[in-house]
């Protein structure tokens, strides 16, 4: 109850700062060029609260909160006095109106510039890019990559901290393969990652699992805990406090690998080679596929795999913190708003080539998960969520899509070229566009929103 609060509430906070400020970006512009602004809503519905100014533009915070608009006077909406057509919005030159309409997702884009610039003045903590021993068979593991090395750069982009790397990996890794320069001890190694195909995104897909990856830190002794009623294990006689030491022969050093095995494994028969009370057993036991579509045997660790000392260490050694001088911070800032805007077109495009799947894409429910965890976690971390939700918002509005800004650019440049060329545009084509803009975002909305709220129930019922 208390994370769906927390989940609400953060959501609620990251909705209308991202809203507030890209429809800000258009008020702003409007007014600054001359544009007469009747209404400033963030949400849509119900006003929960209206005030009007001293100019007569109408303030309205509505009971729907997932996105907002701006009004301005036009005379395609209604009948205008002579002597305010000169303020309406289709009488302004196509130029003032361009600057208007991008000045949405630049705001977005300059939030987000503003928040990763004061985070980087005042230290991101994060983890080094050093990482554990890949798990046998991984692409990790097939590039001869070890426990300890430290990457420091994924074809030719350098990475300084996890998270980046793990963000530059979904990038690069587009075409299946990518160039990686390590550190091991004092010498630089260049290494191919090849996962042999174009990586697909869907909304079970775990990057690290699948490439062998995690941070450098110790094994998780591969000792059994939790073990599900009715669960593959149980069936089989796995019980609490035995020792994997194989599965199908090849040696399991660390829980996490348990899981990396069973996937390569895919449904045969998994043969387990287990210590229990100093006596040698094997088990054979079949795996089922859970709601992420991943191969199980309904097990979870054991605290006694778990040296809590060890892991302190090895995090104290690991831990970062990112932090930059003025300009450091100012350039920093910058190439991640640029890089993490380009991300969403390429996503965009991968999705058309069926790479990345409308499950992976976050609706509401995730967004409100997401936001309320980092909401409990710390400031910056939610922080830097809302600079990068910043971003896919500007980003995403940049779609040229007739209903989005991107589409209304387009659309102006369209009627420039017709202007100049004296080319006459039809109006009813011009308003099908429209429509049929409308029908495909609200087409893609409600699968992503349907994605979403399947996600959240087989959560609820696994």
């Amino acid at each position: 109850m208390l994370h769906a609060l927390w989940s609400v509430l953060g959501f609620l906070i990251l909705i209308i700062i991202l809203v507030g400020f890209h429809e800000f970006g258009h008020f702003y512009a409007a007014r600054k060029l001359g544009f007469k602004v009747l209404k400033f809503s963030i949400g849509f519905g119900k006003p929960l609260f209206t005030r009007t100014g001293k100019d007569g533009c109408q303030y309205i915070l509505g009971a729907i909160p997932l996105g907002g608009f701006v009004a301005m006077l036009d005379e395609r909406e209604g009948n205008v006095p002579e002597d305010q057509k000169h303020l309406t919005f289709n009488a302004q030159p196509i130029w003032k109106r361009f600057i208007v309409v991008a000045a949405g997702p630049f705001a977005n884009a300059l939030l987000a510039f503003i928040l990763l610039f004061g985070l980087y003045l005042y230290g991101i903590p994060g983890l080094s890019t050093q990482i554990a021993k890949p798990a046998l068979g991984t692409p990790f593991a097939q590039a001869q990559l070890q426990k300890g090395d430290k990457i420091l750069s994924v074809d030719g982009r350098s990475v300084t901290s996890y998270q980046e790397l793990i963000v530059t990996l979904i990038d690069k890794l587009g075409d299946g393969k990518a160039d990686l320069i390590i550190q091991r001890g004092t010498t630089e190694l260049q290494k191919t990652l090849d996962i042999g195909n174009p990586l697909v995104l869907a909304g079970d897909t775990n990057l690290e699992e699948l490439l062998g990856l995690h941070p450098d830190l110790p094994n998780y002794i591969p000792i059994i805990g939790e073990i599900g009623v009715d669960s593959p294990a149980f069936k089989a006689g796995l019980k609490r406090d035995d020792h994997v030491m194989a599965i199908n022969h090849q040696k399991v050093d660390d829980f996490r690998e348990i899981s990396t095995l069973l996937q390569k494994n895919g449904d045969k028969t998994a043969l387990f080679s287990i210590i229990r009370d100093n006596q040698a057993l094997d088990l054979n036991i079949d795996p089922i596929k859970n709601e992420k579509n991943s191969w199980i045997i309904g097990v979870g660790l054991s605290m006694k795999g778990i040296d809590e000392k060890a892991f302190e260490r090895a995090i104290a050694e690991i831990r970062i913190t990112e932090r930059f001088s003025i300009a450091g911070s100012a350039q920093k800032a910058f190439w991640q708003t640029a890089d993490y805007g380009m991300l969403v077109f390429k996503m965009i495009a991968r999705m058309f080539k069926g790479e990345v799947k409308i499950s992976a894409m976050s609706g509401p429910l995730s967004i409100a998960d997401i936001a309320g965890q980092a909401l409990v976690s710390s400031l910056v971390s939610f922080i830097s969520l809302i600079a990068i939700f910043s971003i896919n918002i500007g980003a995403m509005n940049l779609i040229p899509i007739p209903v989005l800004d991107g589409g209304r650019l387009v659309g102006f440049v369209i009627e420039g070229i017709s202007k100049a060329f004296k080319i006459k545009l039809s109006e009813k084509l011009g308003t099908l566009t429209l429509q049929l803009g409308a029908v495909i975002m609200f087409a893609f909305m409600g699968m992503v929103i349907f994605y979403d709220l399947f996600k959240y129930i087989l959560k609820i019922y696994s």
